[in-house]
């Protein structure tokens, strides 16, 4: 009954924009690596395809970052080589990779490395960070979303949950409180992931890649710092601007596919 009730007012939110509402604030890039089932794209044409369950996003521009090969992988270039030439050929015939600019790293950056060589192709002020094993389970209101991050600078990284909104581990702070005007159910959150999320062009430009030091998961990063300035002062919150989409106790909006592990 819930997930029917979401169907309707995400549905009710389109009659009032139209799909071309969201092409120039919105670009959405996917990042992708060599995993086992390479030279394979069966599971990003999957995730891929899964955008589309998110109203407006069929027509945005979208950006395949491919990050290089960790060199302890080199064995495996070949497949990688196979699998990059296999989603050229996507971008020519499969509509779910239409409009879609491919960018290839030329050596191992990890994800933020990699999203930031991505960027230096995004023109919109808006982007959906996206992981290529996530599979989108059910739509979202993006155009609320979207003028909700308009009107509120404070609204700077709104994640989709993969389970559900309520305290547990990085989240270990969960509350339905929102600094300043929404026009979407969100949950306001003390932890930061990289999982799939809309965010600000200029947040990640300014403040997120700045901290990146290493070739290291961005939640060894940002997790702590967040933590500790909002145990000091959870006024510093309004400094990451994390928030999870829905109410307390919604979520389930992912499914990991887990690449590391896909072989189908």
């Amino acid at each position: 009954m819930k997930v029917k009730l979401i169907c309707f007012l995400v549905v009710f939110s389109t009659l009032f924009c139209s799909e071309d509402s969201l092409v120039d604030k919105l670009t959405i890039i996917t990042s992708t690596s060599l995993i086992p089932s390479n030279p394979s794209t069966k599971m990003l044409e999957i995730t891929q395809e899964s955008l589309n369950i998110i109203p407006g996003f069929s027509k945005c521009h979208r950006i395949i970052v491919f990050d290089g090969v960790f060199h302890r992988q080199k064995h495996r270039e070949e497949d990688y080589n196979a699998y990059k030439q296999n989603v050229i050929e996507l971008t020519k015939t499969h509509p779910a990779f239409a409009n879609t600019t491919l960018v290839f790293c030329k050596e191992h950056k990890h994800l933020a490395r990699a999203l930031e060589e991505g960027m230096q192709h995004v023109k919109t002020p808006f982007i959906f960070v996206h992981q290529h094993d996530f599979k989108i389970r059910k739509p979202v209101d993006s155009f609320g979303i979207i003028r909700s991050m308009e009107e509120n600078p404070n609204l700077k990284h709104i994640r989709l949950h993969r389970k559900w909104n309520k305290p547990a581990g990085m989240d270990y702070y969960v509350d339905e409180e929102i600094e300043g005007v929404s026009y979407v159910p969100l949950c306001r959150t003390f932890g930061w992931s990289d999982n799939d999320h809309f965010t600000r062009k200029d947040y990640y430009e300014q403040f997120i890649f700045p901290k990146i030091k290493r070739n290291m998961p961005m939640e060894h990063f940002l997790n702590p710092l967040e933590r500790e300035m909002t145990l000091n002062d959870p006024k510093n919150h309004v400094l990451f601007g994390t928030y999870l989409y829905g109410k307390k106790g919604d979520g389930n909006y992912l499914i990991h596919l887990n690449g590391k592990r896909w072989k189908s």
